[in-house]
């Protein structure tokens, strides 16, 4: 009886701490001050964020949004993270005269598995294939970022 208390104390315990450690943050940017941001933390800085808007290679109807930024571990430990963009802007039908933002276009970054290793940097990108002038339309970009990190 004393050994099952003892272990569901400890698995309280170590839920407890454990959830304590992730960390998550949230930015809203206008595509012109993407950028400018740069995520800082006691280890980790995420920066150099670019988006950008091209034509697709595959076909006339669409284009592709890249998404590219830094990553450096400054830290002595392996870091987990991901980063979640998101874009909203007026509805295709409506444009340019809707201001009511709806939701356009989303994607995620991170690394292979979510880990940097320590003291390493990686260059994160992305590519997503959307309507044509999707980026145009984008009038506020939601960064979101999930992580091990301390703040």
């Amino acid at each position: 009886m004393n050994k099952k208390i003892i272990v569901l104390f400890l698995i309280i315990f170590f839920t407890a701490i454990s959830s304590g450690l992730c960390a998550t943050r949230g930015v809203k940017l206008t595509p012109g001050e993407v950028d400018d941001y740069s995520f800082v933390t006691q280890d980790l800085v995420i920066n150099n964020f670019i988006i950008s808007e091209e034509d697709a290679y595959l076909t006339d109807e669409m284009s592709v949004i890249r998404i590219s930024f830094a990553a450096k571990n400054k830290g002595n430990k392996t870091s987990h993270f991901t980063v979640m963009v998101s874009g909203y802007g007026p509805w295709v039908d409506s444009y340019p005269n809707d201001k009511e933002s709806e939701f356009l276009w989303a994607s995620d970054l991170s690394p292979v598995m979510s880990i940097l290793s320590a003291h390493s940097n990686e260059i994160l990108q992305k590519r997503i294939y959307v309507p044509k002038c999707t980026l145009k339309r984008t009038n506020l970009i939601i960064l979101k970022i999930n992580g091990d990190f301390i703040e």
